[in-house]
């Protein structure tokens, strides 16, 4: 994909707040089924949030146009939050192994294009990326042994963030 500051700044904008959803999502199925991991849920929402007021800061200061549609990232977040928890613990980890797998490539991406155009957003990206790194590598760990399914989510997942990040290059 070709880069530019904006681009960069919307899709990524749109990303972490998709993020966040997700997490909102399975963080209220966890609390509901009593399941421990929405302890470590929170810990990575907070991250999320935390990404996305760098993004949101960034575009603000820059004023740079976000998704048109953020909407669709809240819903389409919180259902696919929701809908891998029903698979529990195990789905949840397998959820976030798959987007964070996706969007540390897509951020790691960006950083050859931001490094030699964007020193201030090139920071941003490269603070953000082991966050990301870290929550998959945690969520492989907590996930175990994947079972049939994961391996079927993961797919689906992975496939699911990939078409939103290419659409949140077009809204």
């Amino acid at each position: 994909m070709s880069h530019t500051s904006e681009t960069i700044l919307k899709v990524n904008h749109a990303g972490e707040y998709g993020a966040i959803q997700i997490y909102r999502a399975q963080i209220a199925v966890a609390r509901l089924m009593g399941w421990p991991c929405a302890v470590e849920l929170q810990h990575m929402q907070a991250h999320e949030r935390e990404h996305f007021a760098i993004f949101d800061a960034l575009a603000k200061a820059r004023t740079s146009r976000t998704c048109h549609a953020p909407w669709l990232w809240a819903a389409g977040g919180y259902a696919l939050g929701f809908v891998t928890a029903l698979f529990g613990e195990k789905g949840i980890w397998s959820c976030t192994i798959a987007v964070e797998r996706n969007v540390f490539t897509h951020l790691e991406d960006q950083l050859d294009w931001t490094a030699q155009h964007d020193r201030e957003l090139h920071a941003a990206v490269q603070a953000i990326i082991e966050d990301e790194a870290a929550h998959r590598d945690e969520a492989t760990a907590h996930r175990g042994a994947p079972r049939v399914i994961d391996g079927v989510l993961e797919a689906l997942v992975g496939r699911t963030t990939k078409f939103a990040i290419w659409l949140s290059h077009r809204l």
